[in-house]
């Protein structure tokens, strides 16, 4: 018996009690790898931070190190499961997925490739710890969050010039964007509002899911510049 099984049988008996799906790697090895290891042993312990977004939402939370591989049994079964559920379109997937490495780099990540439907998107959110107290904050009100006006809104586009933007990303990651994300824009922030300051506009990715899922975070994340 073992995660197959496990999740062969969970899904077969309890799919219509969940509401969308979370990966947490139970502690497979994901290390930098040129090649993919298809069944890597077990190194580490899993990342328990989001177990109370998993109860509180009552995802089905699996992980399959070749779920997203075709032609395996793992990858059938990935397929059934995204197929015979009443969970919405396209289906939530929290947590990570780092099943398959191949030159550095998550090869099933963003999730959309993960199966022919092409019905799943990622909403990285491993290491997030108390998402569950979070999302009960005050809902974001319409019209709550807008843009502040942009000190540049003055300068007329000249179609002769080419511009270029520069972006931080990886907000897309609730744990990255309320971490590493946060500090670096607080850090620009302190650098910049002084008199006199010359520092060049920068866009920052900023997961549209914050909205709904720590609305107290988008209410109050320092406005980037």
């Amino acid at each position: 018996y073992d995660a197959y099984d496990a999740t062969s049988y969970m899904f077969h008996n309890h799919i219509n009690e969940t509401t969308a799906m979370s990966k947490m790697n139970p502690g497979y090895d994901s290390s930098g790898k040129i090649i993919p290891d298809l069944d890597p042993p077990i190194v580490g312990r899993p990342n328990l931070n989001q177990v109370d977004w998993i109860v509180q939402q009552k995802l089905f939370s699996m992980f399959l190190t070749k779920m997203c591989v075709p032609l395996t049994k793992e990858h059938r079964l990935m397929e059934d499961i995204v197929t015979s559920n009443s969970w919405d379109k396209p289906i939530k997937v929290y947590g990570y997925d780092d099943s398959v490495e191949f030159f550095g780099g998550q090869a099933y990540e963003a999730d959309t490739n993960c199966v022919a439907e092409h019905n799943m998107g990622a909403i990285p959110s491993s290491g997030f710890n108390n998402l569950a107290w979070h999302s009960n904050r005050p809902p974001i009100e319409a019209g709550e969050l807008k843009q502040p006006p942009n000190p540049h809104s003055g300068e007329e586009y000249d179609p002769e010039k080419t511009y270029v933007t520069f972006i931080v990303g990886d907000g897309d990651n609730l744990e990255i964007l309320r971490g590493r994300n946060l500090s670096w824009l607080l850090g620009r922030q302190r650098r910049c509002s002084g008199a006199g300051s010359k520092c060049f506009p920068l866009v920052w990715s900023f997961s549209p899911q914050a909205v709904r899922v720590m609305p107290e975070f988008a209410r109050h994340a320092p406005h980037p510049g």
